[in-house]
């Protein structure tokens, strides 16, 4: 199942308006950025593994997003017949990455003082 998402997550902000992608583009672009100079002052290894996973997905996006105006979704989480989430890879990594994150953040931290 093919979804072109021009806004943000769960179609927040979807609309067909050229300006609105652009400005979604253009704050993704900062927030990736942002990523980079975070990885680049981290000293826990794990954690900048992590950053580059979500950065990873934010390129990800962008570059669909830059080509298409759009993101496209593809992958369909369907459990019992019930729909959660149609999402792409991208998507994934900025998931994977943000779980990884909180938890080097929060319980590997707090295990190993």
């Amino acid at each position: 199942m093919l979804i072109y998402n021009s806004g943000i997550a769960f179609g927040i902000f979807n609309s067909e308006d050229s300006l609105n992608s652009q400005i979604l583009l253009l704050i993704t672009l900062a927030i990736s950025f942002y990523l980079i100079w975070m990885i680049a002052s981290e000293d826990m290894i794990k954690k900048k593994y992590a950053l580059s996973i979500i950065t990873a997905g934010a390129y990800g996006n962008i570059i669909d997003r830059a080509i298409d105006n759009k993101v496209t979704d593809f992958l369909h989480l369907e459990v019992l017949n019930f729909s959660f989430f149609i999402f792409n890879f991208a998507d994934a990594f900025i998931t994977v990455g943000a779980i990884l994150l909180i938890y080097f953040e929060l319980i590997y931290k707090s295990n190993n003082e």
